[in-house]
């Protein structure tokens, strides 16, 4: 079984498809070396900007954030709560710290 379809188009038009299809390309190229873009997250510990591409232009991560540990830096399913919003627990029984037993 044969897949080819004749191309009805002269050489002249193919060669100026292609031409104009390079000058398209070149206008992406041009809007991606141009084009940035930076995102943050909900509680403003980190922030990045990459270029069209994709390549990091800037990171900044919040000073105190080096505390909270690699787990939760590194969390690659959903941003756990930060440790500076999480609530302390307080003992109930006993003074200072409980009752002294677990």
């Amino acid at each position: 079984m044969n897949d080819r379809v004749p191309v009805e188009r002269s050489t002249k038009q193919l060669i100026e498809d292609g031409k104009a299809r390079q000058e398209a390309l070149a206008d992406v190229e041009r809007v991606l070396a141009e084009v940035t873009g930076t995102a943050t997250d909900q509680y403003q510990t980190v922030r990045v900007t990459v270029d069209g591409r994709g390549k990091v232009l800037d990171l900044w991560l919040r000073q105190d954030a080096v505390r909270w540990g690699p787990n939760w830096a590194g969390s690659s399913s959903r941003w756990p709560t930060p440790p500076w919003t999480t609530p302390r627990r307080r003992a109930t029984t006993g003074w200072p710290h409980g009752s002294g037993t677990t």
